[in-house]
């Protein structure tokens, strides 16, 4: 399946991330429109039906969240929230408007362009049920909850498990503590960055002992991710 030539609707008002957001689909051989008035977006993304939205939250006089509600209250277009509110409260906030992501400002074009592939083979491929996820002896049967480390049962609590899903969902990316509370705790609960930590070095210790040639590394000032541990 090609994700090439995806019309995408940026809305967005600060010139400078526009114009980079549009450089990067334009090299991945996407088509792209901004749009910098708030008043209209809604109600153009509703009438054009691009493939795609990316929306900045922080718009002149307009919260960013009410148009992606009032995009999602009627349509299914997949929206990539991107903006400068890096709080909890803000994510999840986003999220339960309706977005299918949500990236914080300062951005990697790239991650954001790897972002947009990965909703759309998800929203191409919906009936593609994940029965399980393995990466290097690791394996989650997502069904059963459980989880075994080369066939061996490895015994975790249920934030472990939801952490572990999302860390295995993509190895070697980096999640931000942002993305791996909200995985958490779907439920959005706010807990303090010391209780999310807490279960990821438990999770680190429980991986690493079944399975050494693995790690949950933690990435200075970014997050966490699985990937082969560094050898001595």
């Amino acid at each position: 399946m090609s994700l090439n030539n995806l019309m995408v609707y940026i809305i967005e008002d600060e010139p400078k991330y526009a114009e980079v957001l549009s450089a990067y689909l334009k090299r991945f051989e996407h088509r792209y429109e901004v749009i910098t008035d708030p008043f209209v977006a809604a109600n153009k993304v509703l009438s054009d039906t691009p493939d795609f939205v990316i929306l900045d939250l922080n718009l002149p006089q307009v919260d960013g969240l009410d148009i992606c509600r009032e995009i999602r209250a009627a349509s299914q277009i997949p929206i990539l929230i991107l903006t400068s509110r890096v709080s909890e409260f803000d994510r999840l906030a986003g999220l339960e408007a309706g977005a299918d992501d949500y990236v914080c400002k300062p951005f990697s074009p790239l991650e954001v362009v790897s972002r947009i592939n990965t909703i759309m083979r998800r929203v191409r491929n919906p009936a593609i049920e994940v029965q399980a996820l393995t990466f290097e002896g690791l394996t989650l049967h997502l069904k059963e909850h459980t989880c075994f480390a080369n066939d061996h049962p490895l015994n975790l609590t249920p934030v472990e498990f939801r952490l572990l899903r999302q860390l295995i969902s993509e190895p070697r990316r980096v999640f931000t503590r942002q993305e791996l509370h909200a995985s958490a705790y779907p439920d959005g609960r706010i807990v303090s960055d010391k209780t999310i930590e807490t279960h990821l070095r438990n999770l680190r210790l429980k991986v690493n002992h079944a399975l050494p040639s693995l790690d949950v590394e933690s990435v200075y000032g970014v997050g966490y991710k699985l990937d082969l541990a560094e050898r001595q």
